[in-house]
C-alpha cells in the first residue's frame, strides 16, 4: 500500500515546524517546500496528496488563485489574523484551517468562508527542555522579541515595582529587537528608574544557551498583550519555572488562572510570595500541550482530509 504523500511548505520562519515535519515522517512521505517561489511550490503541491502550509502568510494567499491539485491545509499562529493576509485567501481553495489555541477562534470567525477553524493546541518536546526543580530566587526571564505585541515597557515597569521590594531581583531579557522606537524607549525607561543594576539583556539565544540561562532563573514572565498560545511560556514551565503571565484576552482558555496577573501589583505579588511548585509547573506542560499530543492530532487531521 503506498504512503500518502504529505508535502510541508513553510517559509524562512520555521522555529514551530522541525518537530511536525519529523513527526508526520514516520507514516507519510513527506517533502519540504521553502516558499521561495510560487512554481515550485506549485510543483510539490502537484506531487502531493496533501498539501500542510505553515503560516496563513503570502504563499497561501499565492496558492489559492491556481488551480486545485492537492488537498489543502493551513495552519494559522496568531500574527497573521491581525493583517490582511487572512483576508485575503482565497477560501474555497483551501480544505482545512489550523488554529493553534482556542484563543484565535474569535479572531478568524466570519473570515475563512466556508473553512471552519479546527483547534490543535501547539504542542512542546519536553526532550528538549532541561528540568531541574526549582524554589523561590531572585531571577526572572522574559523572553521573546522587542515589539509592540510584547509589552516590554510593561515589563520593566513591573520590574520598577519589584525592586522597591527587595533590590536583590534582576530581570533578564532574551530576544532580539524588531521596533527600534520600543528598544530606544525601553533603554531610556530602564535609565529613568534606575534600573540599570537590576536589568541584564542577553539578546537572541540559540536553544542550547538558553536552555543553560534557564537553569538559573526563578521566574518565567511574560507582558504580552496578545499570544495565540506562547512558547516561551510553556518552555519556562518545562524547565520548572514560575509562570507569571498578563492576563491577555482569553489566556485562560492556555493557563491555569493562578498564573495570569491583572495588574502591576498582581505581578509583583505573584512573584513576592511563597508560593512555588515546580514539579507543578512542569506537569501541566506534559499532561496538557505535549509534542506526542498535537502530533497525533495533526497526523488524524491530515488523513481525514485525504479521504
Amino acid at each position: 500500500m503506498n504512503k500518502l504523500k504529505l508535502a510541508i511548505h513553510c517559509n524562512e520562519n520555521r522555529a514551530f515546524i522541525p518537530d511536525i515535519i519529523n513527526g508526520m515522517s514516520k507514516g507519510f512521505t513527506v517533502r519540504v517546500g521553502d516558499n521561495k517561489k510560487i512554481q515550485e511550490t506549485f510543483e510539490l503541491m502537484k506531487w502531493s496528496d496533501v498539501s500542510f502550509f505553515e503560516w496563513c502568510d503570502k504563499t497561501a494567499i499565492g496558492i489559492s488563485t491556481l488551480p486545485k491539485v492537492c488537498k489543502n491545509i493551513i495552519r494559522l499562529h496568531g500574527y497573521e489574523a491581525f493583517t490582511g493576509m487572512l483576508d485575503a485567501v482565497q477560501w474555497d481553495y483551501i480544505d482545512r484551517l489550523i488554529v493553534v489555541s482556542p484563543v484565535m477562534l474569535p479572531v478568524v470567525k466570519g473570515r475563512t468562508g466556508k473553512v471552519k477553524p479546527t483547534v490543535i493546541f501547539n504542542g512542546l518536546n519536553m526532550k528538549n527542555w532541561k528540568y531541574e526543580k526549582k524554589e523561590k530566587g531572585f531571577n526572572i526571564i522574559r523572553i521573546g522579541y522587542i515589539n509592540e505585541k510584547k509589552n516590554l515597557p510593561f515589563i520593566i515597569q513591573i520590574m520598577h515595582d519589584i525592586v522597591k521590594v527587595d533590590n536583590r531581583y534582576m530581570l533578564h531579557l532574551v530576544g532580539e529587537s524588531q521596533n527600534t522606537l520600543i528598544s530606544r524607549y525601553v533603554k531610556h525607561l530602564t535609565r529613568l528608574l534606575k534600573l540599570e543594576d537590576n536589568i541584564i539583556e542577553h539578546g537572541f539565544l540559540k536553544q542550547e544557551k538558553l536552555n543553560a540561562l534557564m537553569g538559573n532563573m526563578n521566574y518565567l514572565l511574560s507582558g504580552s498583550i496578545q499570544e495565540s498560545f506562547g512558547y516561551s511560556i510553556a518552555e519556562g514551565m518545562a524547565c520548572g519555572l514560575k509562570p507569571v503571565v498578563h492576563w491577555f484576552e482569553d489566556a485562560e482558555l492556555i493557563w491555569p488562572e493562578k498564573c495570569l496577573f491583572k495588574s502591576q501589583s498582581e505581578a509583583v505579588e505573584m512573584i513576592t510570595n511563597d508560593e512555588f511548585n515546580s514539579v507543578e509547573y512542569r506537569k501541566f506542560i506534559k499532561d496538557n500541550y505535549s509534542l506526542e499530543r498535537q502530533l497525533g492530532e495533526i497526523r488524524q487531521l491530515i488523513k481525514e482530509v485525504a479521504k
